[in-house]
């Protein structure tokens, strides 16, 4: 996004034969709407990933609470720990308890306002076929 905000929109050389007036109107509004974009995302990225990312740089990594989500990506790779058995399962969704619509929160309250509700799947064989299953882990709150 940076670049495309530095070279003024232009990824081409100018080619003045095909170039007209509504062309470049278009390019000039979407000039205008990325940078609109860019200035909403840039303190937000500077805040959370750039923070996180120096946290996680440290000699011992560690991640607070509100960035959690960023190490659980979807499609990356876990080990889930339930009803004492393990399980090698692939990330499918991260939601914000401020995101899950009440009747839905009640599955991971434990005394928590805040956590994490971490959706996941993997295979399972039942002697004739192969099939996902899906499941589930709520993170609490944890001070930093």
């Amino acid at each position: 996004m940076e670049a495309f905000l530095q070279t003024g929109g232009c990824t081409q050389p100018a080619n003045d034969s095909t170039t007209n007036i509504a062309s470049e109107d278009i390019l000039k509004l979407e000039l205008e709407h990325t940078q609109h974009l860019y200035d909403y995302l840039k303190p937000i990225f500077d805040t959370s990933v750039v923070t996180c990312l120096d946290a996680l740089g440290q000699s011992t990594p560690k991640v607070s609470f509100e960035v959690l989500w960023y190490i659980f990506e979807p499609g990356t790779d876990v080990y889930v720990s339930k009803d004492s058995e393990w399980f090698v399962c692939v990330v499918s969704e991260v939601n914000s308890s401020l995101n899950i619509p009440p009747p839905e929160r009640q599955r991971c309250m434990s005394g928590e306002d805040e956590f994490w509700l971490l959706e996941f799947w993997y295979l399972t064989f039942n002697g004739a076929t192969v099939g996902r299953i899906s499941t589930d882990q709520c993170i609490g709150f944890f001070p930093d």
